[in-house]
């Protein structure tokens, strides 16, 4: 690329400086592509998060199936017991 630009009519050093930033720049870029293995390691990751997240789903619904579970048993003891009342009086 130095060469071309010399062979374009841009000093050497401008030459020189232009070819330094773009290493710079590509030694940054470079720098900053994942592996494979990062990859691998942040798809780890990942699952890892997403299995606690529908244990944590899990456990939570179970907690509220049984609440439902004894708010409806609740209501079918104090529904029977005021149906019970209901059915006493009216048959006297």
């Amino acid at each position: 690329m130095y060469e071309a630009l010399v062979d374009a009519g841009v000093s050497k050093d401008r030459a020189r400086n232009v070819v330094l930033a773009q290493k710079d720049s590509m030694d940054q870029f470079l720098t900053t592509l994942a592996t494979k293995a990062d990859l691998q390691f942040s798809l780890t990751e990942l699952r890892t998060y997403v299995d606690g997240r529908f244990n944590l789903i899990g456990e939570q619904m179970g907690s509220m199936t049984n609440r439902i579970v004894v708010r409806l048993g609740a209501l079918m003891v104090v529904l029977t017991g005021l149906l019970g009342a209901i059915l006493t009086l009216t048959h006297r």
